[in-house]
């Protein structure tokens, strides 16, 4: 399908609706998460103004020196288009100091009782060279449209739960140098984020960003209780991936169940990242897709000789907006990441799909856009 450039509608309100895809004209938007609930798409986004408050463009491959914001889109008709519903969440609104520099990535999520939680990972910065200190919380939350008022749980914090961490096999550099901006021991820097919240089998499960060695990115997991959020996680041992050699990053992971099929699928963005200093079109950036009967694997690419997902150059940080396993259809949004170095970095490309049947039966999964 020949790729249709996003269109942008004001409507009398003021409110943009967005078709084929959201290209914003006042944000730059990445690293996406969705909910389906009664009929409507949910979708969130990180997102940073393209300008400053003085009018100066922002570079994109800057935008860790700024403060972001957790956007908010609906869509009613399956994510061909989409209305902008403003902020969701702002960094330095929690009580404690664990969002008072910034906010990350992180999920939306109803549980079997019809109650909406969010996760998302806060960012601390106790010294200029440790601007990447990561923790992971939980909120209630009273509405779609945004985060306060809530109450809100620890997860885990890298400084708090550090024994804890290291204890249940995860990584971690050393205290002193938690959230180093050069990375850890010479590699990625730390990963400790992106919760993305699920059921399965009754209980509550979150998977998230971590590393399982200071060159091995590895998948998180861990089960949560909605009855006693205040108890924060149970860490389940990290899982780690055949291929992953080819990455240095693995980010915003996301698992999802194929019930008729018996299987979970598990969507992730990965990079071969080695520096916070280099541009977009210096890293590798990749949509990736695995299978598995377990959430805690051992997980196979969907590919059989690729994980990674095809038709698919310069997007990243995508979500699962519908699963129909009667058409055997996956639809996904995604943003493109700045390596176009053109008018759609950091926009959001049109939905596309993803063919169930191909998973397990051809050598590399495709995206049809």
């Amino acid at each position: 399908m020949r790729m249709v450039k996003s269109m942008m509608i004001a409507e009398e309100e003021q409110t943009l609706i967005f078709k084929q895809g959201i290209a914003h004209p006042d944000y730059f938007l990445w690293d996406a998460w969705s909910c389906q609930h009664r009929g409507l798409l949910h979708l969130y986004c990180l997102a940073l103004p393209r300008r400053t408050e003085k009018g100066e463009v922002i570079n994109p491959d800057q935008r860790n020196q700024y403060r972001f914001h957790v956007r908010h889109f609906i869509s009613q008709d399956d994510g061909i288009s989409w209305k902008d519903h403003g902020v969701f969440q702002q960094p330095a609104m929690a009580n404690d100091r664990h969002d008072s520099s910034n906010v990350w990535s992180g999920s939306v999520f109803v549980d079997a009782q019809d109650q909406l939680w969010v996760g998302y990972t806060g960012i601390e910065q106790p010294s200029s060279d440790r601007p990447f200190v990561q923790n992971m919380a939980l909120a209630k939350a009273h509405s779609f449209d945004s985060l306060e008022p809530a109450r809100r749980f620890f997860l885990s914090s890298v400084v708090a739960n550090y024994n804890e961490i290291r204890a249940a096999g995860y990584f971690l550099d050393a205290p002193q140098r938690l959230g180093y901006v050069k990375g850890e021991c010479g590699g990625s820097i730390l990963a400790w984020r992106d919760p993305f919240l699920f059921a399965s089998g009754g209980k509550n499960y979150m998977a998230f960003a971590a590393k399982a060695s200071a060159v091995q990115p590895a998948m998180g997991l861990a089960s949560w209780d909605p009855s006693q959020p205040d108890k924060g996680i149970e860490l389940l041992p990290p899982v780690v991936f055949p291929d992953d050699h080819s990455f240095t990053q693995l980010e915003v992971p996301k698992i999802y169940a194929l019930k008729e099929r018996r299987q979970f699928l598990l969507l992730c963005a990965t990079t071969d990242r080695i520096s916070e200093d280099q541009p977009g079109d210096e890293v590798n950036m990749q949509i990736r897709l695995y299978l598995s009967e377990h959430i805690s694997g051992p997980w196979r690419p969907a590919g059989t000789t690729t994980s990674v997902l095809g038709n698919c150059d310069h997007l990243f940080g995508a979500t699962v907006l519908t699963i129909n396993e009667q058409s055997g259809t996956i639809t996904l949004m995604a943003p493109y990441t700045t390596a176009p170095n053109d008018h759609r970095d950091l926009t959001f490309a049109p939905r596309f799909s993803v063919s169930l049947e191909e998973m397990g039966r051809v050598a590399q999964v495709h995206a049809v856009r």
